[in-house]
């Protein structure tokens, strides 16, 4: 199991210098996410993917309950109609949850890529004054090793916490 640790770093020489002692730590670039305001120069640094940056993934989640829920009522009340239940069959009702959790889904989709992480909107203001996030996936038995390191050697990096939520995935 891994854990995401967040990181304010001053600026991206700062970044370049915990990106590398993270990587002499055994921690992959692959599991290093580096995301600061548009535009900036972030060099060579792994930067977010739109993944990170985006509320695509609640968005996904969230469309897809409502398209089922829906699906599920409009189902039922389809059922109720014998012109349609004759005509449709018996798996009437899982059909149309089916159609509606797909169409939900795409739909919320939609709205999340263009919608920013609402997990990350509280670092926001720093990261337009010029600071540096740093997302980071360790496993569990190494947070304590990896925070303190962060810490020891740049004493301006702000520890902002875990989150114990990541997906398998990006």
């Amino acid at each position: 199991m891994r854990r995401r640790l967040y990181f304010m770093l001053p600026d991206v020489d700062v970044a370049c210098q915990v990106e590398d002692e993270m990587l002499l730590a055994r921690i992959p670039e692959s599991n290093m996410y580096f995301l600061s305001r548009r535009g900036m120069d972030m060099r060579t640094l792994p930067t977010a993917s739109f993944l990170q940056k985006t509320d695509f993934i609640h968005s996904l989640v969230v469309g897809a309950a409502a398209g089922a829920a829906t699906g599920l009522v409009m189902g039922g009340i389809l059922y109720m109609y014998p012109e349609f239940y004759e005509s449709l069959g018996s798996p009437l009702i899982a059909i149309i949850a089916i159609v509606g959790t797909m169409f939900g889904m795409w739909a919320s989709s939609m709205i999340g890529i263009s919608t920013p992480n609402t997990q990350l909107r509280r670092y926001q203001k720093e990261m337009e004054e010029g600071h540096v996030l740093l997302m980071v996936d360790v496993p569990n038995l190494r947070v304590d090793e990896i925070s303190a390191m962060v810490s020891k050697h740049h004493p301006d990096a702000v520890y902002h916490g875990i989150d114990a939520r990541i997906p398998a995935f990006p």
